[in-house]
């Protein structure tokens, strides 16, 4: 069954719709609509809150320090406290295996100042933490990997 849309015309006759043609272009334009809305920043304040209060990914990235080499059993509190110890720690993610809940033997910490992660760098790279050996490096971007892959087994 198909309807007409008032108003449009092609060679002096009313163009024929499908119902559902006209229900999936009208909701891509406002899938289209929202997705554009989402992306909107608030604009700035003018006294310039927006700025001073988030970094720069650049800056972010410089503050940010991977923690390696992390026994099983150590928790974010115990890494917070060690990296307290030489500068303030903004924040303390230790990554989770997502199969089992138990840690996976790395964290990243992020650091208040680029001079803090540095010297946390150089004081605690190889330092002790629940017996094991740290390892502390400035993390790096992560790269992009080729999407894809399975899909099953195909037509045959």
């Amino acid at each position: 069954m198909c309807g007409t849309i008032p108003g449009r015309r092609q060679g002096g006759e009313a163009v024929a719709w499908h119902p559902r043609s006209v229900m999936c272009a009208a909701l891509l334009l406002l899938l289209a609509a929202l997705a554009g809305s989402c992306r909107r920043e608030p604009p700035p304040r003018e006294d310039g809150a927006n700025e001073a209060a988030r970094p720069s990914a650049r800056e972010a990235m410089g503050n940010r320090l991977y923690v390696g080499n992390l026994s099983f059993t150590t928790d974010a509190d115990a890494i917070r406290e060690l990296f307290a110890t030489v500068g303030e720690v903004s924040d303390v993610y230790l990554v989770m295996d997502r199969d089992s809940g138990r840690p996976r033997g790395f964290a990243f910490v992020t650091m208040a100042t680029g001079a803090a992660a540095k010297k946390a760098i150089a004081e605690l790279d190889g330092a002790a933490l629940d017996n094991r050996q740290l390892r502390v490096n400035a993390a790096e971007n992560r790269q992009s990997r080729p999407g894809g892959g399975g899909g099953g087994r195909g037509r045959y």
